[in-house]
């Protein structure tokens, strides 16, 4: 019998250990998903209901357009490389090579952007964020650790119209996984970079990090001399140059950030004994033409001639002879005869490179107080002397700087994008003749203004360009691509950089945030091509991204929705923006007493009419009073009609035929219910996480049941048999 028991007693725990086994896989399981541009995805993030399995993108050709595969493990595992297949449409073809990844990086903050808290913060504590883009193709992973690979889409201006359709293959040493993507090919083609609308200026510290004391040999100040351990001018100097070139084309920063004085230094220029200069700008050229021959660069932005303390950095001789670059007064000698050798000296030479027109010149940033305002009449004084066709612009904080640049008649205005939010009807008067408006972030605003900081949604970066449509900007400015002499929580997270070193491979990282900023400025080009044939059209839909920099759609899901609306409507795709097809009253015949008041129903069809606004009239005022709210108020005795029609599509109507007829005494009948129209109620939900997880509970403790019954039969059997 003892033998028996041992028998059962072991098959007992066998099977439960195989039910464990069972629910402790499922527990760690691996899990596969994708997301949006728009997410930000945490190392702790799991798959949520509204991930997706497969990556299906609308696209209009000339675009970038991105998505994450997130991979998640019980074990540490290694992603050994990400392949793609050509996508197929038909016997047409959108090569692999036109689909590239990068592996998210994080970085860690002790705490939020002063300015956000739980409700403007994409996550509120501390903890790691993500933002970079490595340039390995491998990484190693924790157990327990989601890694999203950001997968990146290009469509040339040549590719066919259509859906294309192939897989990416995520390989790693814990095995292979496939994910499907489609690609939505529109036939409209974004303009590059150089022929854009949109102009975005990234300050580039290519050249140095501004104002200080370098010699053409010595260049203390410059944060890629810093950090790669590498002169200017060198060969591996170039090949990062350009690297950082095509990323900037590609992500179309197509303002080229000028340091002039450090180029004419670099160049060989001097300052003789007798307080003549003698400029070479032979490395101005070479810096620019380089840039200008990869594309994308549509404008030039001389760097700022005066900062703060009303400083003016200039060309000197120091102790020995040496030509260096230094910073003087603005009220001085010096830097008199600077400027009335250098402005006339940059003039002319634009003028012969033939890029006066494409350059704008920084006279000072953000001027705001009484000092600075002098600053600026004496800086516009000998601009209107020495280069009197010569642009300016400049950002500004405040609207006492707005309204004395705007009297000063400089060509871009560059207010803060909180600061124009707030004072919109006094810029947009200002812009006469070719006058340009731009908006800039620095910083700040903070709170609930859109931004680009790393502890804010990442989806805030393309806002911004949605916002400036909506409110006739047409550049954006930020003064962080590569401030890399300053800590990444400098100021405010992230904000002193949206591209970071990467000297091991020679290269920059960019960033999640700059693909939003690319994006943004995608999708205004196709903004502004829908304009040329429905312009109500394009200013509605930005405006239902952003309307205000401190009112905006929040919903990745609606901005995907109305994004991708765009893009077939640019390309003139039928029903691209749905268009409503007709109205369903609550009442179509009504029957009032005088002084009643009753309200009248409607609902739009389809259901996602992007113009759903609706207009009512009544054809007889002295019936009834028609409030815009949809109630109607008995008068008098006598008939009316009610016309309910649609503002953007006035020929689809509704018709409504009220009859009042005179009070009668009042009686103890029941009141009738108004009649309304209820969207119909699923009957069937999804189960939440929680549900789901009790669900799994329950079978678990079920199957451990079954098996401690299964084995007791088992014993009771075997007694039975042994005592007969």
């Amino acid at each position: 019998m003892k033998r028996y028991r041992q028998f059962a007693w072991i098959l007992v725990i066998s099977l439960l250990c195989s039910t464990l086994s069972f629910f402790t896989v499922q527990a760690q399981e691996v899990q596969v998903w994708t997301e949006s541009s728009y997410i930000n995805v945490f190392r702790d993030d799991r798959k949520s209901d509204k991930s997706g399995s497969s990556i299906d993108l609308v696209m209009a050709k000339n675009e970038f357009e991105s998505a994450q595969i997130c991979i998640r493990m019980p074990v540490d595992f290694t992603i050994l490389e990400v392949t793609a297949t050509d996508l197929r449409c038909g016997s047409e073809i959108l090569k692999k090579e036109n689909i590239t990844y990068n592996f998210v990086e994080y970085y860690y903050f002790g705490k939020n952007t002063e300015s956000l808290n739980k409700m403007t913060a994409v996550r509120f504590g501390q903890d790691y964020y993500p933002d970079a883009l490595s340039n390995e193709l491998s990484v190693k992973v924790k157990k327990d650790t989601t890694q999203p690979i950001w997968i990146t889409v290009y469509t040339p201006k040549e590719t066919v119209k259509g859906l294309y359709k192939g897989e990416i293959v995520v390989k790693t040493t814990q095995g292979d996984y496939t994910v499907d993507l489609s690609v939505e090919v529109n036939d409209t083609v974004i303009p590059d970079p150089d022929q854009a609308a949109y102009e975005i200026l990234m300050w580039q510290l290519i050249i140095g990090s501004g104002f200080g004391k370098t010699t053409a040999d010595s260049h203390t100040n410059d944060p890629i001399v810093r950090n790669y351990k590498f002169e200017r001018w060198t060969p591996r100097w170039w090949e990062l140059v350009e690297d950082i070139a095509l990323k900037m084309k590609s992500h179309r920063l197509n303002v080229l950030f000028v340091q002039t004085v450090q180029l004419l230094i670099d160049g060989g220029s001097t300052l003789d004994e007798d307080g003549k200069y003698h400029f070479n700008w032979s490395k101005f050229d070479e810096y620019i033409e380089f840039f200008m021959e990869k594309g994308g660069v549509k404008s030039l932005a001389g760097y700022m001639m005066t900062t703060a303390g009303s400083q003016v950095n200039v060309i000197l001789r120091n102790g020995n002879g040496v030509s260096i670059t230094d910073s003087v007064s603005i009220q001085s000698k010096e830097a008199d005869n600077w400027f009335v050798q250098y402005i006339p000296a940059l003039y002319e030479h634009l003028k012969e490179k033939g890029w006066l027109h494409i350059w704008v010149q920084n006279l000072r940033d953000e001027p705001s107080n009484g000092e600075d305002r002098a600053d600026y009449a004496k800086l516009m004084e000998y601009m209107r002397t020495y280069a009197p066709d010569m642009k300016t612009g400049d950002p500004h904080t405040t609207m006492t700087a707005g309204s004395f640049l705007i009297s000063e008649d400089v060509d871009i205005l560059i207010p803060l994008l909180n600061l124009y939010d707030e004072n919109k009807s006094i810029y947009k008067k200002a812009l006469t003749g070719d006058k340009k408006l731009w908006t800039y972030t620095c910083v700040v605003p903070g709170g609930n203004y859109l931004n680009r900081f790393i502890d804010k949604p990442v989806w805030q970066g393309r806002s911004i360009a949605w916002f400036n449509y909506a409110n006739d900007a047409v550049g954006y400015l930020h003064w962080g691509l590569m401030a890399w002499y300053r800590p990444i929580t400098d100021f405010a997270n992230g904000d002193t950089s949206s591209i970071f070193p990467d000297s091991k491979n020679n290269k920059v990282k960019t960033s999640i945030r700059l693909a939003a900023l690319r994006d943004g400025a995608e999708d205004y080009e196709l903004l502004k091509i829908l304009e040329k044939s429905d312009k109500e059209t394009a200013k509605e839909l930005a405006q239902r991204i952003a309307s205000k920099g401190n009112m905006y759609n929040k919903s990745p899901e609606e901005m995907i929705k109305i994004r991708n609306m765009l893009v077939r409507a640019a390309a003139s795709v039928p029903d691209a923006i749905p268009a409503m097809k007709s109205i369903e009253l609550s009442s179509y015949e009504l029957t009032l007493a005088v002084g009643d008041v009753h309200r009248i129903e409607y609902k739009v069809f389809p259901e996602d009419t992007f113009f759903s606004d609706i207009q009512m009239e009544t054809d007889n005022t002295e019936v009834i009073k028609l409030w815009d709210t949809g109630h109607v108020e008995a008068l008098k005795e006598g008939k009316a009609v009610v016309v309910f029609s649609g503002k953007k599509n006035p020929d689809v109507k509704a018709v409504c035929h009220v009859t009042v007829v005179e009070r009668r005494e009042e009686t103890e009948e029941e009141p009738k219910e108004e009649t309304s129209i209820e969207a119909p109620v699923s009957e069937e939900t999804e189960p939440t996480q929680e549900e789901g997880k009790q669900k799994s509970n329950g079978i678990f403790v079920l199957a451990v049941a079954a098996a401690f019954a299964f084995g007791g039969l088992i014993i009771a059997v075997l007694s039975k048999r042994k005592g007969s």
